[in-house]
């Protein structure tokens, strides 16, 4: 079973319209990070200048990540049917 309170630290409890918020800004961040090539090359960049041994494939998995942070708080909200908006753009441009 997952500790709710990693490290001991006490679980943080936010309101709805704040997780939903954040999901927004989430979904906001996928469609920019999947909006192109330069997007990519450049976050993988900042990642190599940072020591990552595989900078771009850790630059995808970033992106992925944050599309699946926006759903997963979007399904906490008990909105799932307006996940990422960046659904259209998965994929492009990898």
């Amino acid at each position: 079973m997952d500790d709710p309170a990693p490290l001991g630290r006490p679980p943080v409890t936010l309101p709805a319209t704040s997780v939903a918020l954040l999901a927004d800004v989430l979904a906001e961040v996928d469609e920019f990070l999947r909006s192109g090539d330069v997007v990519l090359t450049g976050l993988a960049d900042f990642l190599a200048s940072r020591g990552r041994q595989h900078p771009r494939y850790d630059a995808c998995t970033m992106i992925d990540e944050v599309s699946f942070a926006a759903a997963w708080l979007r399904g906490l909200t008990g909105n799932p049917d307006q996940l990422a908006l960046s659904s259209a753009h998965h994929g492009q441009d990898r």
